[in-house]
């Protein structure tokens, strides 16, 4: 409404997100301060911050945040790339990112829950739940990925015209979700078990090296921008992932390859 009906354009879209977070906001603390809730506050004034508990939270947070700093240095990098490569390559691009990112969004749902899970295992020391969990898990994310790929691949071209997209872009964002689909079901165990069955606990400090963060060297000597997202992507994906899996399959002193017991 604020973009199109006040003209307010891009202004609009940072206004309608700011309302709405304070809105949730407002509406959290507000739950807080029913008796139904398991956790009451009424009187915020009187909170005090637990320096203890902070220092175990940011010992835990710092590496995790430090990765995910990696992984979105990754991504400029990787806009900066394709930036150079031109508009139909810029707008094939985005297109691609925002269909790559439907089709992993119930997998990675999958995935919440499993941190959940995990957490709450390794928190009552149940190590064997909480390997039985992660691979029971890892089994049902596939299968909810490959039927979202090729959904997703199914209705690429439709978008692609509803979008407005010019054809050299249109075809060029087709390719790349078409290499995606196939691909993308083939590495998604590797990232999905470190991403989401690392316990919360510890942290691989050797992971903020193996990060997406890694500057894409391949992008500026390949004839295509789409030869990006099958080439180095999974070679990303399966070298950050084979140290990960490696310290937790220490960490786990369990096969956690075996899936034999399912």
């Amino acid at each position: 409404m604020l973009i199109w009906g006040f003209h307010m354009g891009v202004a609009g879209a940072a206004l309608a997100t700011l309302i709405s977070r304070v809105f949730c906001a407002v509406v959290v603390l507000a739950q807080l301060r029913q008796d139904r809730q398991p956790i009451v506050v009424r009187d915020y004034l009187k909170i005090r911050p637990d320096f203890r508990m902070i220092r175990r939270i940011l010992s835990i947070g710092i590496p995790s945040g430090v990765e995910n700093s990696m992984f979105q240095l990754g991504k400029l990098a990787i806009q900066s790339s394709v930036s150079t490569l031109g508009t139909v390559a810029i707008a094939a691009q985005a297109m691609t990112s925002i269909l790559e990112n439907l089709n992993g969004i119930a997998a990675i749902g999958v995935g919440v829950g499993l941190m959940t899970i995990v957490g709450q295992c390794i928190g009552a020391g149940r190590k064997d739940e909480a390997v039985y969990y992660i691979k029971k898990l890892c089994m049902i994310a596939e299968v909810i990925l490959i039927i979202s790929c090729l959904s997703v691949f199914v209705l690429t071209k439709p978008i692609t015209i509803l979008g407005g997209m010019e054809k050299e872009s249109a075809d060029m964002c087709i390719h790349m979700t078409m290499w995606i689909t196939i691909v993308k079901p083939l590495v998604w165990i590797m990232a999905f078990i470190p991403g989401y069955g690392m316990p919360q606990c510890i942290y691989d400090p050797d992971s903020w090296c193996r990060s997406d963060g890694r500057v894409d060297r391949n992008v500026f000597r390949l004839d295509t921008p789409w030869d990006y997202f099958f080439v180095e992507i999974p070679q990303q994906k399966v070298a950050e992932a084979s140290g990960d899996l490696k310290f937790l399959h220490r960490f786990y002193m369990a096969d956690p390859l075996d899936f034999t017991y399912l």
